[in-house]
């Protein structure tokens, strides 16, 4: 009986830790996500183009404009059949200054949410 205690607080606490671990980790991602999201607020604001949210190939979300997708596309570290439609369904945000194309993503986001 003590043994099957036992056996079943290492399972508790290795579901414990690893639990604890995941949480973590999603709250260091939301957490680069705002970073990533304010410093596309401030690039937007400067020179007033439209930047996306996407991952790099760390797996780190970083802000990039259509220039950026352009380079990117050319050195195939993006698939170059993407359109701006599968750019906006794959981008974590998309952070603007004109509302038409805010309301476009959000209902973009929500297409994606159904499926």
């Amino acid at each position: 009986m003590i043994k099957a205690l036992l056996q079943r607080l290492k399972v508790d606490w290795r579901e414990y830790v690893n639990h604890t671990l995941y949480m973590n980790d999603m709250r260091r991602d939301r957490r680069r996500i705002k970073r990533a999201i304010q410093s596309a607020q401030l690039k937007n604001s400067i020179d007033g183009r439209k930047y996306y949210i996407l991952r790099d190939l760390r797996g780190f979300p970083a802000a990039y404009n259509r220039d950026e997708i352009k380079w990117l596309k050319e050195r195939n570290i993006i698939d170059k059949n993407d359109t701006h439609l599968e750019m906006s369904r794959a981008a974590l945000a998309i952070v603007t200054s004109n509302k038409v194309e805010m309301q476009q993503y959000t209902a973009v986001q929500a297409k994606k949410e159904e499926e």
